[in-house]
């Protein structure tokens, strides 16, 4: 446990109650898994049927009831509509009201509670600085072009109404990379198989975050840390899409030979193509450095080592 570590600290402290939503993705499992190995008493915010361990929501209908929401230390929202898919104009629409509405509904109801969380940790993304290339993005760069950075800006707007009352943090998250979900589940058969490739010239760059450092910085940021604002929840070390093409096939002991045509991509995939497989963000964690976080997973090759991908 090194010395930073917010579980060791937070079990001197009494439980706390701590409101999740999006548990059913990758993220929100494994932060709910954390704070109940901490021993917080963690209630979920879903859609569908409610139960004595999570609330009923339907972001964006305007309902939701400051009384239902009063009461927890932290809440954490990670909710949202998933970026893969093909991007019609419907899909967007989704991408973009189910961050900024959901997120605008559920700080309207936290600023109106007899007793707003002390903090409020609401996921962005490091798309919000667009295509840069290779220029060194940290939290006081500013936002660039597309539709998602456009999301992004809408999505860190949208608790505004929170401001006054509790510590805010925007989560500019990266690629999460992980065995169980994510990306890499869906890649790593093609790389078994040895069909592993490079897509156009791989120099755009990939910041990434293991899953594990990811819920290491969401304990830190609730134990341990007064940041407030934008942090980049990325690893310190990004890498070209060619560098980690090649990891994952060292990962699975692979070799990387293929080179694919960028053409084919954006012709059937258009913008969505743009701006995830050839868009380029170069972010650095850099507040998360400055504060005293320590990674576990720094490297690329240490972070996909630590996973056993290869097939027994």
């Amino acid at each position: 446990m090194t010395l930073n570590s917010p579980l060791s600290k937070h079990k001197q402290q009494s439980a706390r109650r701590i409101l999740i939503s999006g548990t059913s993705g990758l993220i929100g499992r494994a932060v709910v898994a954390s704070r109940q190995r901490a021993g917080d008493v963690v209630v979920s915010l879903v859609r569908g049927k409610g139960t004595a361990d999570a609330l009923l929501w339907s972001p964006g209908s305007g309902k939701l009831d400051p009384a239902l929401v009063s009461g927890f230390d932290t809440v954490i929202h990670l909710a949202g509509e998933p970026v893969v898919g093909l991007w019609s104009s419907a899909k967007k629409r989704r991408i973009m009201e189910s961050r900024v509405l959901g997120t605008a509904e559920l700080a309207a109801a936290l600023a109106s509670a007899a007793l707003p969380p002390r903090l409020f940790l609401s996921a962005s993304g490091i798309n919000f600085y667009g295509n840069r290339g290779d220029t060194v993005l940290d939290e006081t760069s500013f936002s660039g072009q597309g539709f998602l950075a456009e999301v992004c800006r809408a999505w860190e707007a949208a608790s505004q109404p929170l401001i006054k009352r509790s510590r805010i943090v925007h989560l500019r998250i990266g690629v999460v990379l992980a065995s169980e979900g994510g990306m890499l589940p869906r890649l790593l058969p093609a790389f078994r198989m040895g069909l592993g490739a490079i897509v156009g010239d791989g120099e755009g760059y990939v910041s990434w975050i293991a899953l594990e450092d990811l819920v290491r910085v969401i304990d830190y940021l609730v134990d341990a840390s007064d940041i407030d604002g934008p942090v980049n929840v990325v690893a310190p070390q990004p890498v070209t899409s060619e560098a980690l093409n090649r990891a994952i096939g060292r990962a699975v002991d692979s070799k990387v030979r293929l080179r694919l045509p960028a053409w084919p991509f954006r012709l059937l995939l258009g913008q969505l193509a743009e701006e995830t497989i050839f868009g380029s963000v170069r972010a650095i964690p850099a507040r998360l450095i400055r504060d005293g976080f320590l990674f576990h997973r720094e490297s690329l090759d240490e972070a996909l080592t630590g996973m056993h991908l290869r097939e027994p």
